[in-house]
């Protein structure tokens, strides 16, 4: 576990972002305790509303909760996405704004969960935690079974979590035609897949990319496996937040407010090159065509969401881009205050990109550090047995050498390897365990036949 910490220092060191895994300063402390906060005269209760929270197993912060309930007579829904008010709780330019600014980020990985807020903050104001009366910036919207938009309203209000759940629960909720909610969760998965569908249309990406769990066992050991795929409770909460954040971002745009779009160039795929080959080969063709997403101040289509106009406001508790942009919408829409101009937005911008790149690096490397360590352990295991173990690679490119990139099939774990025969985009092919490099974060594989 020592060695463990040890090449998380380096990584945090290599990575230039040394400064998220400090302590937060006691000064930051004493000025949030100075702060005098006021009840704002636009703020509406809506704690009588029906709201729920779905995340995944391991989620303490809770940014977001939602409420769903059919309108009586009609054939329609009222739909609340309600999202943490965190700029209500953090003054522009104070201490703690500008330690959030610096950090750009929380960051996630295995013994690295490093908050770019102090926890004391979330817990007592910013988290939606359950039966907690809580600050939110809601977006009431009227909604028809064939998911078009009505009607919609941007407000400040007072909400309460009335019940925390995660996405396991969820799924059996909807496998249950006599639990309670079922009709509730039912309606509203309906609702949020034909929205999945509408962005569908509109040539957005929708990829069957598997999720990987890695957890750290009591005994030291590192279990790494794809995570079950949870497909309708996940599909609810990311339609969701993808349409309180277009919704946010077309008020911005009609209201000429200067924002952080997110933006994406499109590309053009040809589907018939596709059709024949394995879900780990498309993911990978896509992939590497794909322009990467940017930040700009110019309102510009998201390719990958199928969106015409993005931005990012959901995570203020994690993100320190939706943490400006929500402090910039209701200071313009309630105060009739513009707190960030053009040019103030380009600025924060270049000062954050490069350290978001940083800690996505970062976190690229700990899943891959983790990922070694388990190869590590299972050929520590193999050797102590005497035993052998073959792994199933898909071939992803090859050339006239015969040095190919591979991904496992068990698990989304690229690597490099000599093949002596020829081989071809989509062949299977079994491997050996050579050796494992955890300093250079590498396994190295022995080819040992095709399949």
């Amino acid at each position: 576990m020592d060695k463990d910490i040890k090449f998380l220092q380096d990584d945090l060191l290599k990575s230039g972002i040394s400064h998220n895994n400090k302590p937060f300063k006691k000064e930051l402390y004493e000025e949030f305790s100075k702060i005098n906060y006021k009840e704002e005269a636009h703020l509406q209760d809506l704690s009588s509303l029906f709201c729920f929270s779905i995340d995944g197993k391991s989620t303490n912060d809770r940014d977001d909760i939602i409420s769903f309930e059919k309108n009586i007579g009609e054939d329609t829904y009222s739909l609340g996405i309600h999202i943490s008010n965190v700029a209500s709780f953090i003054p522009y330019k104070s201490l703690i704004d500008i330690e959030a600014s610096n950090r750009s980020s929380s960051i996630y990985s295995l013994n690295a969960n490093i908050s770019m807020l102090p926890q004391y903050f979330i817990e007592k104001f910013g988290s939606l935690d359950p039966f907690k009366l809580r600050k939110s910036l809601s977006v009431l919207i009227k909604i028809d079974a064939d998911a078009n938009i009505l009607d919609s309203e941007i407000i400040v209000s007072k909400v309460e979590n009335k019940l925390a759940l995660k996405y396991e629960d969820v799924e059996l909720i909807l496998k249950d035609k006599n639990h309670k909610l079922f009709s509730l969760f039912e309606q509203l998965y309906s609702v949020s897949s034909i929205l999945n569908n509408k962005r569908i249309t509109k040539e957005a990406l929708i990829l069957d990319k598997p999720n990987m769990e890695i957890n750290l066992l009591d005994n030291g050991e590192i279990d790494v496996r794809v995570a079950d795929q949870i497909a309708k409770s996940k599909l609810i909460v990311s339609e969701l937040m993808i349409l309180y954040n277009r919704i946010l971002a077309e008020f911005c745009y009609d209201s000429e407010l200067p924002v952080i779009y997110r933006t994406q160039e499109k590309i053009e795929i040809d589907d018939l090159d596709l059709q024949d080959l394995s879900s780990i080969v498309k993911r990978y063709i896509v992939y590497k065509k794909m322009k990467p997403a940017a930040f700009s101040t110019n309102p510009s289509p998201h390719f990958f969401m199928g969106v015409d106009k993005y931005i990012q406001s959901t995570s203020p508790l994690r993100r320190y881009f939706d943490l400006i942009m929500q402090r910039q919408i209701i200071n313009y829409k309630f105060y009739n205050k513009i707190t960030y101009t053009a040019d103030d937005l380009k600025l924060i911008i270049e000062k954050s990109v490069i350290k978001l790149k940083s800690i996505s690096k970062f976190e690229r490397e700990r899943e891959k550090f983790w990922i070694v360590r388990y190869f590590d352990h299972i050929l520590d295991d193999l050797i102590q047995k005497n035993l052998s173990k073959c792994f199933v690679g898909i071939v992803l490119e090859s050339n006239l050498n015969g040095l190919a990139l591979l991904e496992l099939q068990e698990i989304p774990f690229r690597f490099k390897c000599y093949i002596p025969e020829v081989c071809f985009q989509g062949d299977r092919v079994n491997f050996n365990i050579k050796n494992v490099d955890l300093m250079n974060r590498s396994v190295n594989f022995i080819f040992k036949n095709k399949i």
